[in-house]
């Protein structure tokens, strides 16, 4: 089975990652954000650049569209529904999962409500959501 990963390098995505690499799965990384101290062992392709991360990510649709077909993934987890969610959105022909972390389901609608229409773009192509708690199962809900 092959994993590709749209998200932060973060140790906790690396933890995640690793988990499935001992569990015998083929796993890989795409991320506009700078890794710090990311899993060596762990194919990432860095998409970073000058312009603000979102800006970046509508930018990089082609590229990352390129880089899904070319590794074949039967999965694609897209962490934070507001970001990667809809990137995977807009570049996957293949089922993909959101990650909800909190932040991008249960302040969307309080503090920034611009990005409700995108958040569910995110999660209404979803196969699966995944959320971490009840308070955003219920913002993923509502």
């Amino acid at each position: 089975m092959r994993l590709t990963f749209l998200g932060p390098a973060t140790v906790h995505l690396a933890t995640w990652m690793r988990a499935f690499q001992d569990a015998g799965v083929e796993v890989s990384l795409i991320t506009c954000h700078r890794p710090l101290d990311f899993a060596p062992d762990v194919p990432l392709l860095e998409l970073t650049s000058r312009l603000p991360r979102r800006l970046n990510l509508l930018r990089q649709v082609p590229v990352v569209r390129r880089e899904i077909a070319a590794r074949n993934p039967d999965l694609v987890i897209a962490y934070y529904a507001s970001s990667y969610g809809l990137l995977a959105n807009l570049v996957s022909d293949r089922p993909y999962v959101v990650v909800t972390a909190g932040s991008d389901v249960n302040v969307t609608a309080g503090r920034r409500p611009y990005l409700v229409p995108v958040v569910r773009r995110a999660l209404g192509g979803a196969a699966a959501v995944v959320c971490w708690s009840d308070s955003m199962k219920d913002a993923v809900t509502r």
